[in-house]
C-alpha cells in the first residue's frame, strides 16, 4: 500500500551539515495499532539521476540536483520535483511519484518490492 494513505506530516528533510547533500523523506506513519510514528527513509539510497531524469535503479540524485521539493498532487499523491543535471551540464526539470516506490510497514517507511 502507498504510504500516503496511512501517513501525515509528509515532508523532505536534509542535513544542512551533510556535505554529501542527501535527501530524506519523513512522515508520521500509522503502525498496525493505529499509532502515529515518525519515520524517515533516505531517498538517495534508491534514487539516482540518469541524464536529467530520476532513476529508481540509481543512487545519490541529490549530488546533481537543485530546487528539490515535494508536491502533493491529485488524490494526495506525493511527487518529488527537482532540477537535475544532464550529462551536458544543463539542468532540466524532472519529477517522480514517491507513492509508487515507498510504503508504510507497521509505522516505518520502506521501499516497495
Amino acid at each position: 500500500m502507498s504510504f500516503q494513505n496511512s501517513s501525515c506530516n509528509i515532508y523532505l528533510d536534509s542535513d544542512p551539515g551533510d556535505t554529501d547533500r542527501k535527501t530524506s523523506l519523513s512522515a508520521t506513519c500509522n503502525n498496525d495499532q493505529g499509532t502515529g510514528m515518525t519515520s524517515q527513509i533516505k531517498l538517495d539510497e534508491a534514487l539516482g539521476n540518469q541524464d536529467g531524469r530520476f532513476s529508481w535503479n540509481g543512487q545519490n540524485f541529490s549530488n546533481t540536483a537543485r530546487n528539490v521539493r515535494l508536491g502533493m498532487e491529485g488524490q494526495r499523491e506525493p511527487v518529488l520535483h527537482a532540477e537535475l543535471k544532464k550529462d551536458s551540464g544543463e539542468y532540466v526539470g524532472s519529477d517522480t511519484q514517491l507513492g509508487e516506490h515507498v510504503g508504510n510497514v507497521d509505522g516505518q517507511l520502506r521501499w516497495n518490492s
